[in-house]
């Protein structure tokens, strides 16, 4: 078995911690729609695709501390539109009926979801 979510979080803060900056994560379709949301939010300078495996570039800065996976296979973490209002996330991405959206995006909608991953403070 393989957790991608738990591999890509954990190839993200060992980069930034390492200070080097540049990630190689495997690529998967969920780390794609991950990774694309990270950089339309500026978290990640960009990244590409070379053989199964995304190169994934970290903006100087990015949040290693508080990147934190919610929802696991064995243990989902579903929130109601709203618990997202009470909940102490400065961003975060959930897996909802219209596709996988930030908090921010889910509280425009006025919907909950299944939270993948947050980040609790920058």
């Amino acid at each position: 078995m393989d957790d991608s979510i738990t591999n890509l979080l954990v190839s993200l803060k060992t980069a930034s911690i390492s200070h080097k900056y540049i990630a190689k994560v495997r690529a998967t379709n969920i780390n794609e729609v991950i990774l694309r949301k990270l950089e339309q939010e500026g978290f990640i300078s960009g990244f590409d695709y070379n053989c199964l495996n995304f190169w994934v570039t970290l903006q100087h800065g990015f949040p290693i501390k508080t990147l934190k996976q919610v929802s696991t296979r064995g243990n989902r973490k579903f929130f109601s539109h709203g618990q997202l209002q009470k909940s102490n996330a400065v961003w975060g991405l959930i897996s909802t009926a219209k596709g996988l959206l930030t908090i921010r995006e889910a509280l425009e909608y006025g919907i909950g979801g299944e939270v993948i991953l947050w980040i609790l403070e920058l």
